[in-house]
């Protein structure tokens, strides 16, 4: 999983048609999945983060002092990172 953060910040590091607010609310995005999986499932593997795992993702967002937009925009990063 450790190596599926390093490759998506890379790759986004990359990306020099992205705006650099966008590149920065991308690598935001990486953090707080990175946070909920080592708070909730520190040993998961990537291909392991199915429908489930999201709706708990979305749960531990919720649970968290984020605004509607905040939380829109990490479920959209998080499923991109995950595609």
């Amino acid at each position: 999983m450790a190596e599926l953060f390093e490759h998506y910040e890379l790759a986004v590091a990359r990306m020099t048609t992205k705006r650099k607010n966008t590149r920065w609310n991308r690598r935001y995005t990486a953090k707080q999945v990175k946070d909920f999986l080592d708070a909730r499932y520190p040993d998961l593997l990537a291909d392991h983060f199915d429908a489930t795992v999201f709706e708990d993702y979305l749960g531990w967002l919720q649970e968290q002092p984020y605004t509607p937009q905040t939380i829109e925009n990490a479920l959209i990063g998080a499923r991109t990172m995950f595609k």
